[in-house]
């Protein structure tokens, strides 16, 4: 409606009364369960994106969307650029590229994963099979087997992004930040 107004096609802007409801539920990970989920995850792959995750506060689609070249081992900082949304590549959400520091243990892990992985370019998580990037259903169905395999509740990749907040919030760093 604003936007139709913005536009001169709506000739007044309606007021719109809110319903109300409840906030909605906000799903983490305990200490222990990210403790376990980090601890033993079966394929390499995996375990980098999941602590990605769990470390940056990164969306999937950033996470799908990386490539080496926004990785700054040097600086120890990721570049937050792109992010895949219906299979295309594109601006992150909000367009607003931003700066995330790596912790030392993901700077490893990473830097490993980055020896490791078969190209030093191009996407940092790419499919086997086509060298694309990977859907976000594989990458779901990968973190719901790595929970059921070390007995943690199923949560979505969403859920590590809220995960990362409430232990940075936990330590006292304000939101915002």
């Amino acid at each position: 409606l604003v936007c139709a107004f913005e536009w001169g096609r709506l000739g007044k802007l309606p007021s719109v009364k809110w319903l109300k409801t409840d906030p909605p539920k906000v799903n983490f990970l305990t200490d222990r369960e990210v403790q376990r989920l980090l601890a033993t995850q079966a394929q390499e792959m995996w375990s980098v994106m999941t602590l990605l995750a769990l470390r940056t506060g990164m969306r999937i689609g950033e996470i799908l969307a990386l490539h080496w070249d926004e990785v700054d081992f040097r600086e120890s900082q990721i570049c937050v650029c792109h992010s895949l949304c219906n299979g295309k590549v594109a601006s992150p959400k909000n367009n607003q590229i931003r700066y995330i520091d790596m912790t030392p243990g993901l700077r490893e892990q990473l830097d490993e994963w980055k020896r490791a992985a078969e190209g030093q370019h191009g996407l940092v998580f790419k499919s086997r099979t086509t060298g694309g990037p990977l859907s976000r259903d594989t990458a779901l169905i990968a973190l719901h087997q790595a929970c059921e395999r070390v007995g943690v509740r199923k949560v979505g990749r969403h859920s590590l992004r809220h995960t990362f907040a409430t232990q940075l919030t936990a330590k006292g760093v304000p939101i915002r930040t």
